[in-house]
């Protein structure tokens, strides 16, 4: 299945109702020694992603616009509340070759939660949110737009470039959990995703059909995905 598109009104995370979270890589990124120490959210909310340690900061391209992770580096948020129904978009690469099993390109709080690259096998990325594990092959190196919208103890739906990946059946009583880390496990040092990240956005509700397709075009073309 594909999300069609059903309308030519341009679509823009800022005027959008729910924007609780908008990691954008043309705003809000500090450098060290071309190094991401911070990495500013540009919703209202202004939430931090940071690394005070150089070793472990990720690289910064002006070209293509991007944070590329490393097998050490790590960015951490704070202070970002769970949402008890959501609507996540992440435009990301994936790397090449392939990292170890376990590579995190968002990690949440308190275990549980993540977008992994290659847990199950080279190529692959699973969801996982709690007892919900959804694993799905990947098309390779090069930009691509994940989407998720999920209810607490309801409703899972999974995109990737814009077609469904998977769906319901879901876990019941699988609450989300909030972001806690870009490209590593928190507390980890190794392992850590080597590809790199765009944009992740996050609204504490799930878009409407319509509102999804328009997103996702926005998205696609701003960033050049597929």
């Amino acid at each position: 299945m594909t999300i069609p598109v059903r309308s030519n009104t341009v679509w823009s995370p800022a005027t959008a109702p729910g924007l609780v979270l908008d990691f954008d890589t043309g705003a809000g990124v500090t450098l060290v020694t071309g190094k991401v120490s911070q990495w500013v959210d540009q919703s209202a909310n202004a939430l931090v992603a940071s690394q005070s340690t150089d070793a472990n900061r990720p690289t910064f391209s002006a070209a293509p616009l991007s944070i590329i992770g490393s097998d050490a580096s790590r960015l951490d948020i704070a202070g970002m509340s769970a949402p008890t129904s959501a609507t996540i978009f992440v435009v990301c690469s994936t790397p090449s070759p392939e990292p170890g099993n376990g590579a995190y390109l968002i990690s949440g709080a308190a275990g549980g939660f993540g977008i992994i690259e290659s847990f199950v096998g080279p190529g692959v990325f699973e969801w996982l949110n709690g007892a919900d594990r959804y694993a799905f092959n990947v098309s390779g190196s090069g930009k691509h737009l994940l989407a998720v919208t999920q209810v607490n103890g309801g409703a899972l739906n999974l995109y990737y470039d814009g077609a469904l990946v998977s769906g319901s059946p879901h876990t019941a009583g699988v609450t989300l959990k909030s972001f806690q880390s870009f490209f590593n496990i928190i507390g980890g040092t190794t392992g850590g995703y080597t590809g790199s990240i765009m944009q992740t956005l996050v609204f504490n509700r799930i878009l409407g059909a319509d509102e999804l397709s328009r997103a996702t075009a926005a998205l696609k073309a701003r960033w050049g995905t597929p």
